[in-house]
């Protein structure tokens, strides 16, 4: 059972383990943060490393020695601020839930936001019609109170997820008694969308979708 968790990495992550040298455990999990770190959290590799990591988790199969490797594994990821909510998010699933053992790892606030998030969510959509799209921008604007009463918003020009203690400026209105309008810490695009969106929540496809009709950058195949 020693070399076990190399047949797992061989059948989930053969870029990283086919025609290498013979590697300890530690060595490949230095290479697989690299990896995911350059690939991403929108990535194939990101589902697949994590998948690994929950087996190698798994208390019928783990070692000391291994809830260390991919404790560090998460605490190294969670460092970048492009994973870390993706990490929540991937591990409070209730697919892919372990023991409260890398809960920890993750910033507390990071669950906490995704626990709520992602109770409220339901299932995540794949396509939106135009109608949809159009419909879900008209929230993006004259929203402050909802954007502050809000968990996470997102923005659909970054196409990323973030909390809105981050956002500190605002367009004010023309109009009397008319909420102010939101601009991207990041980006400083008004694109923000609140949490309470009906029927839309904040996952990276939807935001993506929204990119893709209102900005072009991704084509039209998102739509």
């Amino acid at each position: 059972m020693i070399r076990s968790w190399r047949r797992v990495a061989e059948a989930l992550l053969p870029e990283l383990v086919q025609g290498k040298r013979t590697r300890t455990l530690s060595e490949f999990f230095f290479d697989l943060v690299l990896a995911v770190r350059a690939a991403g959290p929108e990535s194939d590799l990101f589902l697949r490393a994590n998948a690994f990591a929950a087996y190698s988790l798994h208390p019928d199969r783990h070692r000391s020695v291994r809830r260390t490797l991919i404790t560090d594994y998460v605490r190294h990821l969670a460092a970048d601020p492009n994973l870390r909510l993706a990490l929540a998010a991937y591990f409070l699933n209730d697919a892919h839930r372990l023991s409260p053992a890398l809960q920890p790892v993750l910033p507390s606030e990071e669950l906490a936001l995704w626990e709520a998030a992602l109770a409220a969510a339901g299932p995540p959509r794949a396509q939106w019609s135009r109608a949809d799209l159009e419909a879900i921008a008209a929230h993006a604007s004259a929203h402050e109170p909802r954007v502050q009463a809000s968990l996470v918003v997102g923005c659909y020009h970054c196409v990323d997820v973030l909390s809105p203690a981050r956002i500190t400026e605002w367009i004010p209105s023309l109009q009397a008694g008319v909420p102010r309008t939101a601009l991207c810490p990041q980006c400083g695009i008004d694109a923000i969308l609140p949490d309470d969106v009906p029927g839309a929540a904040l996952t990276k496809p939807l935001l993506a979708a929204m990119e893709a009709y209102w900005f072009g950058d991704l084509g039209t195949t998102a739509v």
